[in-house]
Order: C-alpha cells, then sequence, then structure tokens
C-alpha cells in the first residue's frame, strides 16, 4: 500500500516516517533529498483473519523547495498524508494547495491529516499567549479540512512517539476494510 506525505519543508513528514518505520528520531532537521521511501509491513483485522499489509511511505521534499513532478509520487497512492506543524500555525496553509494536487493527479486517493510536534505546545503557548491563540485556531482549521476529506485528525510527536502508529495502523485498517467490502 502506497502512503505519500505532504507538507511544508521541517514540519516533520520525515521524523514521522523514520518513527513509524525503524522507532528512531532524530532531533536535528534533516531535508529529504529528492523523494525517500521507507516500508514497514503491519498486521490488520479482516473477517476476524490477521492479514499482513505492507505500508510503502514515500517522503518527498517539500514542493517550496524543488519543484516536483507530483504525479509521479501521487500515482498510485492510496492515502496521501497531509502534515503541519502543531507550533508554525502557517504551515497548514499549503495544504488545501497539496489536496488540489492530489485531486489532479489521484482523484481516488484517501487522506490523513496529521499535526506534528504536539510536544512542543505547551513550551510555545506558554511562552505567548497570543501564539496560543492563533494556534488553537490553526488546529481547529487542520479539522475542518479533516473533516471535509472525510478524514481523521491525528495530533502526533514523533520526539515522544505519540499518535504516530495509530496514524498509520487507521490507514492500514480502512484499507484493509476498503479491499474486503470490493
Amino acid at each position: 500500500m502506497k502512503i505519500c506525505l505532504l507538507g511544508d519543508p521541517g514540519v516533520g513528514k520525515t521524523s514521522l516516517v523514520r518513527r513509524f518505520a525503524y522507532n528512531t528520531f532524530e532531533r536535528h532537521y534533516i531535508p529529504s533529498p529528492g523523494v525517500t521511501v521507507s516500508s514497514k509491513t503491519v498486521v490488520v483485522a479482516r473477517d476476524g483473519r490477521p492479514i499482513p499489509l505492507t505500508l510503502v511511505l514515500w517522503d518527498p521534499v517539500s514542493a517550496q523547495k524543488t519543484p516536483l513532478p507530483y504525479a509521479a509520487f501521487l500515482d498510485s497512492a492510496q492515502t496521501v498524508v497531509l502534515v503541519a506543524d502543531a507550533t508554525r500555525p502557517q504551515s497548514g496553509l499549503s495544504l488545501p494547495g497539496y489536496v488540489e494536487q492530489v485531486q489532479r493527479w489521484n482523484p481516488q486517493a484517501k487522506y490523513g491529516v496529521a499535526v506534528t510536534k504536539i510536544d512542543a505546545l505547551a513550551a510555545v503557548t506558554n511562552a505567548d499567549p497570543q501564539l496560543a491563540t492563533a494556534l488553537e485556531a490553526h488546529v481547529q482549521r487542520l479539522r475542518a479540512l479533516a473533516n471535509a476529506l472525510q478524514s481523521t485528525l491525528h495530533m502526533t510527536s514523533a520526539l515522544l512517539d505519540v499518535e504516530v502508529n495509530a496514524l498509520f495502523r487507521s490507514i492500514a485498517v480502512g484499507s484493509a476494510l476498503e479491499r474486503a467490502s470490493e
């Protein structure tokens, strides 16, 4: 199952992939070179039977850094995970543009929405109460986007390993259920 992660530079796409696929976390920022592909097999239940499902995670460099032939990344992706940084409200503003790209190249794709770096929210909001209000509005916009895409919003921390497995397992379970109904 091909999953493509999209979002602005530095939002934590690579950290999500590394935490899920390898159970590791790098504290320093490492920009993705072109596209990085990782995989992990998970077992999901379908009709009461365990079914192994290999998730192939595509982590392309952000479009803001390099113009990319997104058709190559998005073609055949069953799910696109839109990623925004909880501590940077501007990081969610580009997600509707990514949705337009997905709809142009792969209108059948399903979506996941991940908000990263929730571990840093308390420190940021305690330091600046006005920013706290902006971040709350930011998360509400992302929740509305997830609802519009018939998806779930996952509040994640790759650093603390919060909700990362749940994000990708929910995609796997949704895929298994969809395949069972075909």
